[in-house]
């Protein structure tokens, strides 16, 4: 591109942003649409195409959008810096503006189920952005950062669609840790199919820490937050609902934090190589880092579970909000204490696959796919198998020649964040 034309003048039709953000297909979602697709499969997927039988085995369908839309707050801290959004058009940073095209763009994927970060923390602002969304029927919830910070996450649902079953911030901070003082935050909700009465999914939406240095921190963060995800999504030994993670959890795909997700175990020998493994309280106790750490001060174990006394009590701050608000806890399984052999391993019970982790034969495949995923710090996890959930399309990631081309700044006339927005597909099959 010519670096000397006018970023003022920069302008480009809707048809071609569409050129760079179009809905890509799996082959179940080819399937689905009546496409005929031979020879053609999805690259590192596979699924097992009895399990959705279009005419004669129920499903549901759904749709999930994650968005880091950008505090205007943060928008004006770093005006000054030259560095930040040097290349924008001052009318791009404005909050009445961008309000405008946030609305439209997430609107126009039609999501019904949208999880945001660095949402505004002032209540005003909020009800501005959320109108139109709670005029389609959407259920508005929120968790703020607290502690002087300006944002916080939401997430908001289809009220026609889901029933909310339990709803549970999730606060990372705990003021007699040093390591643990950063006042990030998650939330999980537990929504009912209102077309399948009893069958659920679980979101969990989250912003971890931006400091690319504080990995450990990062890791205590993530590992509260897929306990309090097993907590709530388990309804029997060993046995859960779907889960879909969500958020920005800057740190690039190659972490041991992306690794932990992708394959349910890591070693914290890997992960925090350049960390210091042990840390002394205020009281002069050495903790292991996270295990130690999280099992004193958060009741969890290596595996990602609460114990049974620690779930219990936990009740959502907006309980009188909540509907079924009895089921809370029910079906927890008692946790042995943590056997100090795994003291440096850590993992999950999910089998959570990313939905942009390959490209899709199905839609040509890229060469250059693991090359633009470099610097994306936003994710959409999914437990797959057999009765969990099947991927059918997301919305396609451009590439650095549509970047160029395209989005030569951010923000712009049609994406008002400096972070693009993921969307997924998925089909539920109903057993």
């Amino acid at each position: 591109m010519d670096r000397n034309y006018k970023i003022e003048d920069f302008e480009c039709s809707i048809e071609a942003k569409h050129l760079a953000r179009f809905e890509e297909y799996t082959s179940l979602g080819l399937m689905e649409l009546g496409c005929p697709v031979p020879g053609v499969h999805l690259q590192h997927y596979e699924f097992d195409k009895s399990l959705v039988r279009f005419t004669s085995i129920p499903y549901f369908r759904f749709k999930i959008m994650s968005y880091n839309i950008l505090a205007q707050t943060y928008i004006e801290k770093n005006l000054q810096n030259s560095y930040y959004y040097k290349q924008c058009p001052s009318r791009c940073l404005e909050w009445d503006y961008r309000r405008g095209i946030l609305q439209s763009e997430i609107l126009f994927e039609s999501p019904d189920i949208i999880c945001l970060q660095e949402v505004e923390a002032n209540e005003k602002v909020r009800e501005e952005l959320f109108r139109p969304f709670k005029e389609q029927g959407y259920i508005v919830l929120y968790v703020e950062r607290g502690l002087g910070m300006p944002d916080g996450c939401a997430i908001l649902y289809r009220d026609s669609r889901f029933k909310l079953k339990e709803f549970s911030p999730v606060l990372y901070q705990c003021l007699k840790l040093q390591l643990l003082s950063y006042p990030n935050v998650g939330m999980v909700v537990k929504l009912e199919l209102k077309d399948f009465p009893g069958y659920c999914v679980v979101v969990a939406n989250t912003h971890l820490l931006q400091n690319p240095h504080l990995v450990d921190v990062k890791l205590c963060q993530l590992m509260v937050l897929l306990a309090e995800m097993e907590r709530i999504a388990s309804y029997g030994t060993d046995k859960y609902h779907p889960v879909i993670l969500t958020g920005d959890l800057n740190v690039s795909e190659y972490s041991g934090l992306i690794s932990l997700l992708r394959n349910g175990h890591a070693d914290c020998n890997h992960i925090l190589s350049c960390h210091s493994r042990n840390i002394f309280t205020p009281l002069g106790e050495s903790l292991a880092v996270p295990n130690g750490i999280l099992r004193k001060y958060f009741n969890i174990r290596s595996s990602c579970k609460v114990h049974k006394s620690a779930a219990l009590s936990q009740e959502p701050k907006d309980a009188k909000k909540i509907e079924n608000k009895s089921a809370q806890g029910r079906g927890m399984k008692l946790i042995p204490p943590l056997d100090d052999t795994c003291r440096w391993c850590l993992n999950h019970p999910f089998n959570f696959e990313d939905v942009y982790q390959f490209a899709f034969k199905a839609c040509g495949g890229l060469e250059n796919w693991f090359e633009r995923r470099k610097s994306v710090k936003d994710y959409i996890f999914y437990s797959g198998g057999r009765k969990q959930l099947q991927l059918v399309s997301r919305l396609h990631y451009p590439s650095w020649l549509d970047y160029k081309y395209y989005f030569p700044y951010l923000p712009n006339q049609f994406c008002a964040s400096d972070h693009l927005p993921l969307t997924a597909s998925f089909i539920y099959p109903i057993h």
